[in-house]
């Protein structure tokens, strides 16, 4: 079973169990609702709510928690309702009328840590990096220790090119959290960003060590050993990810193509490519690979190295923030 998809078996566990405390609670308060014990049940309501609308957040069913959002008070949550409201909006492509929500919600309260983190999220889906830093500078202000405001600052940073900057951040986040595996992960990926093949190598080693097995860890060791120069290395890891994950990410068949070229194989990198196509029909990054490959096989540059090879992995490495950054 793929880690998302028992991710979400138990989230529908968990949220089985909400919805049955939700509806005996309710039972009671219809019982107590003209005493003071009914304003107790009242609130414990309104809690059971918001963390059943949230977890649908999590689950994709954002219908139901949009109308389980707009059915919430202004007055009594209206700072859970803006965030809600927003993150449903963000989710299902209304980014325009998400922001309105989210700039509303600050003027209202302007000290809202889920908010400030929420918008910036919201700039850093978008690849507005600038503005995503400012939102979790504002809100690291509130809660300077918090590790995942920081992941946050260092991962906008990494999206500006401020990768020394960045790796100070993570650094200081794998020293004080080593078991945090997304930590190790950017740590890898500044290295790499930063010529520091070797560590970053290290960093990813490290993260199959401690049993985490995730595309973006192969991805980061393949990039690791090509700059490296260890070509046959960088080809096992990139078809290991592959076999392992075939289904999840298409990138793997992009660093793969890759690991082909890099040993002139083109006709298998065009197999490899098409793979991938019939998997991930809408990828941009695999069809504009497979133009490529194909103009190649019909104008050889005699021996040349494929100018498109570096775009390939350049694919690969923008693909990993936004994917990281997701799986707080």
């Amino acid at each position: 079973m793929k880690s998302e998809d028992l991710q979400a078996l138990i989230l529908h566990k968990e949220l089985n169990k909400l919805n049955k405390k939700l509806f005996k609670t309710q039972e009671k308060w219809e019982r107590f609702k003209n005493s003071i014990v009914g304003a107790f049940i009242k609130d414990e309501i309104r809690e059971l709510k918001e963390q059943i609308a949230w977890m649908l957040l999590d689950l994709g069913e954002y219908k139901k928690a949009l109308a389980m959002y707009k059915s919430m008070s202004w007055t009594t949550q209206g700072e859970t309702k803006y965030l809600g409201i927003a993150r449903a909006l963000t989710e299902t492509g209304h980014f325009n009328e998400a922001r309105l929500f989210f700039e509303k919600g600050l003027k209202r309260f302007p000290k809202s840590m889920s908010l400030l983190v929420g918008l910036g999220n919201w700039y850093h889906a978008l690849a507005d990096y600038t503005n995503s830093l400012k939102y979790f500078k504002k809100a690291l202000k509130y809660e300077p220790d918090n590790k995942f405001l920081l992941f946050n600052k260092g991962a906008a940073l990494f999206g500006l090119g401020n990768y020394e900057d960045a790796s100070i951040i993570f650094q200081e986040l794998v020293e004080k959290h080593p078991d945090e595996i997304r930590f190790l992960i950017m740590m890898g990926y500044c290295h790499l960003q930063t010529g520091y093949s070797e560590d970053a190598a290290r960093h990813f080693k490290d993260v199959f060590d401690k049993g985490y097995f995730e595309p973006e860890g192969y991805i980061g060791l393949y990039v690791a050993y090509m700059d490296m120069g260890l070509k046959s290395d960088a080809l096992s890891i990139a078809r290991e990810g592959l076999k392992k994950f075939p289904d999840e990410d298409p990138d793997l068949y992009l660093i793969t193509a890759d690991a082909y070229l890099e040993q002139s194989w083109l006709n298998e990198a065009l197999d490899i490519v098409k793979e991938g196509l019939k998997r991930f029909p809408e990828y941009e990054g695999l069809k504009d690979t497979l133009k490529n490959i194909e103009d190649e096989i019909d104008n050889p540059d005699k021996g040349k190295k494929p100018p498109f090879m570096l775009i390939i992995r350049l694919i690969a490495l923008t693909a990993i923030l936004k994917k990281l950054l997701k799986k707080r």
